[in-house]
């Protein structure tokens, strides 16, 4: 990958490039952020144009053997580290068994994130991590003289996996063997070992201009206005707006005012259905339609505050959602949204989808003052 191909990220890429031209390029660098901001992609480019024989000032060539080898993932000299599950049949783990899957997975998006990862892997309900057989593997391998290239680089892909397993990497990373390069990758700064912090550069991505997503989006086959809403939800990330362009069911403005009426009515057996409902759908379906919440009630809070402000919503929503402020004051609005916040947080780590909806649903419905039995049950709400 050339840094032309990442999106965003300009100054970024400006620092990366300067610093190899001047020779003061960071032997160990971490880049923190959401995997939809381009964290990977930009430490794929960054690794080609080091590997380049034949770079300019900005990018990699893409023609000599090396940029070749490269932007297929086979370099010999570009080694990957990534969080994995263990088969049954396996004794160890290491990143090499699942290499196949990992540059398939990067051909397809490499702004996808680790839940996209694992459910490659067959494991959506299983935790991956980064084992302590792989953490020997690259004390091994970054022993050994470089094959082709000046550089050897070694990425770690979501470097928080690593947990305690990390502290058998601290003097590499601090004192690497020459011309070796760490690039690490973390969404979570907090869950990154600080003593692997204190040894790297920390770089943080940004999210990435709606022009650039829109632009990114262009080639898929989704009417303009969808486009623009998809845009203006994903904030900058990528991958969401990826993941929103083909989520089925339980999405978009429709599923979320139909929850919002059977949150007014209050009525149990409905908030059991759509509780099925929303388990049956992927994980990631059901994050979007989470997002999609926190997008309607951030614009209902706008309006909330200053009354007559242009809402970042298409017309039929900003009707339903003119409606729906009138029932609720700001503060309400404050603990939907963390409780929204907190359920994406659960579903991340795997909460039993059914119960979080359900839970969800009673806490929700109580905002509105309703109460869940069959005399409120007859309430209606035009939306």
């Amino acid at each position: 990958m050339r840094f032309e191909q990442v999106l965003g990220q300009s100054e970024l890429k400006k620092m990366l490039t300067a610093s190899l031209q001047d020779d003061r390029l960071a032997h160990s660098f971490i880049l923190l952020g959401p995997s939809g901001y381009g964290a990977l992609p930009l430490a794929l480019a960054t690794a080609q144009y080091l590997l380049c024989t034949n770079r300019s000032s900005s990018d990699a060539c893409s023609q000599c053997s090396s940029c070749h080898k490269a932007s297929n993932y086979i370099h010999p000299d570009l080694h990957f580290t990534f969080p994995t599950i263990k088969p049954k049949s396996a004794k160890s783990v290491t990143s090499l068994l699942w290499m196949k899957e990992w540059r398939s997975f990067l051909q397809k998006n490499p702004y996808a994130s680790i839940h996209e990862w694992l459910i490659d892997l067959g494991g959506d309900n299983k935790q991956g991590n980064i084992t302590r057989d792989e953490c020997v593997r690259i004390v091994k391998t970054l022993g050994l003289k470089s094959f082709e290239g000046e550089y050897k680089i070694q990425i770690i892909w979501m470097a928080e996996y690593l947990a305690k397993e990390g502290n058998r990497l601290l003097k590499l990373i601090e004192e690497p063997p020459p011309n070796t390069i760490f690039i690490l990758i973390a969404e979570q700064e907090e869950k990154v070992l600080n003593t692997i912090l204190s040894r790297c550069q920390i770089l943080r991505t940004t999210p990435v201009d709606d022009d650039q997503v829109k632009k990114h989006l262009s080639n898929l086959d989704s009417k303009q206005d969808e486009v623009d809403r998809i845009v203006r939800i994903a904030k900058g990330d990528v991958n969401l707006a990826i993941q929103l362009t083909s989520e089925e069911g339980l999405f978009g403005a429709g599923s979320w005012l139909k929850w919002l009426r059977i949150l007014y009515k209050g009525n149990p057996l409905e908030m059991v259905e759509f509780s099925d409902e929303f388990a049956r759908l992927g994980r990631e379906s059901q994050k979007a339609f989470l997002n999609y919440g926190l997008h309607f009630m951030h614009e209902m809070i706008r309006q909330q505050s200053a009354p007559g402000m242009d809402l970042d919503l298409p017309e039929t929503e900003s009707i339903a959602l003119t409606k729906i402020s009138q029932m609720l004051t700001v503060d309400d609005s404050f603990q939907v949204v963390a409780l929204l916040e907190e359920s994406i947080y659960h579903l991340e780590r795997y909460a039993n989808t059914k119960v979080l909806m359900l839970d969800n649903s009673i806490r929700l419905s109580k905002l509105f003052g309703i109460k869940t039995d069959q005399e409120t049950s007859q309430k209606k709400m035009k939306v």
